[in-house]
This record gives C-alpha cells, sequence and structure tokens, in this order.
C-alpha cells in the first residue's frame, strides 16, 4: 500500500492477519519480476471482490535465510515453510516462539518481530503496468 506520496505504507506490510502466516512468492518458483508482478495483479484482482480499494503497487525482497536468521532478545524467530495450496510458488512466514510450537506470543513480542523483519526486505520493485 501506498500514501498519495507514492511512500510504502509499512502499517499495511506483514499484518499475519490470517493468524498463522504472512503469504510471500517463492522466487525458486516466480524468478522473474514480471512473473511477482504477475502474481500480485492475479491476487489483486482477487482481493478486490471483496476489497474494491485493494491495490497492486509492487514486491519488496529477501531470502529465507535472512527471514529465518531474526531473532529478538528472547529468541522469537520466523519460520518460513512452502505452502503450495495456492500454487508452488506460494510460502508461508510464521512466527517461531522460542517456547516451541504451542507457546504464545504477546502483542509488544509479535510487533518486536514485525520490525524486525521490515528491516531485512530490500526497496519496492514498483509494478509499472496495471
Amino acid at each position: 500500500m501506498y500514501d498519495g506520496a507514492g511512500n510504502l505504507i509499512w502499517d499495511n506490510v506483514f499484518q499475519f492477519s490470517g493468524g498463522s502466516y504472512e503469504s510471500v512468492v517463492w522466487a525458486k518458483y516466480a524468478s522473474s519480476a514480471d512473473r511477482v508482478h504477475e502474481l500480485g495483479r492475479a491476487r489483486e484482482a482477487l482481493k478486490r471482490q471483496t476489497k474494491p480499494e485493494m491495490r497492486y503497487v509492487g514486491f519488496i525482497s529477501s531470502t529465507a535465510g535472512k527471514i529465518r536468521g531474526v531473532r529478538t532478545a528472547a529468541g522469537h524467530s520466523f519460520s518460513v515453510c512452502h505452502k503450495p495450496d495456492e500454487g508452488a510458488w506460494h510460502a508461508g512466514i510464521c512466527y517461531r516462539p522460542s517456547g516451541g510450537r504451542f507457546a504464545r506470543l504477546n502483542r509488544g513480542e509479535k510487533n518486536e518481530l514485525k520490525l524486525a523483519l521490515r528491516l531485512i526486505f530490500g526497496a519496492l520493485v514498483p509494478c509499472s503496468s496495471p
């Protein structure tokens, strides 16, 4: 998402709104920027059926290694797993609490992880075509 000046609105990135994971595109199966944009535009068309204001503007990149390397002082981190239910390109970033899979993170711990996640992603690769 963007504000009127074209700046990425980080509050709308990495929301984990489904609760369990954040969807991402795995470059192994979508190796060009054009392919990622194609997937983004298809996602926009699907989401606009229920959220007409949804707009795909581009993507930001990182690596699974960097994502898995995020670790808070309390030892919380992320896992990255292949989730081909939506397509071979689909992967998910999941919270990985230090206490194991049944441990719960509080809001502050989740926010600390989200901030760390933002710091390991690159600049926006904008989508120029509608």
